[in-house]
């Protein structure tokens, strides 16, 4: 029991306690479209809907010629393109619809610190180098990395590299879990 209580897990472990957390939620394979998501729909045989963007509605939809109203939030893009195949068959032979998601905007990450940003926080530095810690905006796409991020975001060279957080959300109302990534490493 003092062994259990004094802590004694590795930082093996926490990695994967950070990772299972949110397993439910993100998935590298596959990205589930939410609001205000856009989607490209192909569909050569359909004239109605082939070489349609539509934008997710608040409520979940997509309204397209023929079919009106679909729900499509919180579905894959092969299941959406399941979806609109299987609602077009009474008014198609055969038909095939492919959807993509064209611009993603329903899940975000933030990068803030030592970073070219599009918003600061004010100045830093005790150490007479001046530095403004900024913050930025990039769009979730199910195939982010931390290192694909943090290039996209322009790390400065004052970053601290072996300190980089990454944080998510919890399911759980206001909880969060934490973990430290040594990009040097």
């Amino acid at each position: 029991v003092v062994v259990a209580c004094s802590g004694c897990h590795s930082p093996h472990e926490d990695v994967i306690a950070f990772l299972k957390a949110h397993e439910h939620e993100v998935s590298a394979i596959e990205y589930r479209v939410g609001v205000p998501d856009e989607l490209s729909i192909s569909a050569p045989r359909v004239l109605e809907i082939d070489r349609v963007r539509q934008r997710v509605r608040p409520d979940g939809k997509i309204a397209l010629r023929l079919l009106g109203p679909v729900k499509v939030v919180g579905l894959t893009e092969k299941e959406i393109s399941a979806k609109l195949t299987r609602l077009l068959q009474p008014y198609y032979e055969n038909p095939k619809a492919q959807v993509r998601v064209a611009d993603y905007r329903s899940k975000v990450i933030y990068v803030a610190g030592q970073v070219s940003g599009s918003g600061s926080s004010g100045s830093t530095g005790g150490s007479g180098i001046a530095a403004t810690e900024a913050w930025t905006s990039r769009p979730y796409t199910g195939r982010d990395t931390v290192l694909d991020i943090l290039a996209e975001s322009g790390m400065s060279f004052i970053a601290w590299r072996s300190q980089v957080r990454v944080i998510r959300s919890s399911p759980l109302e206001g909880q969060q879990r934490e973990i430290i990534v040594d990009i040097d490493h």
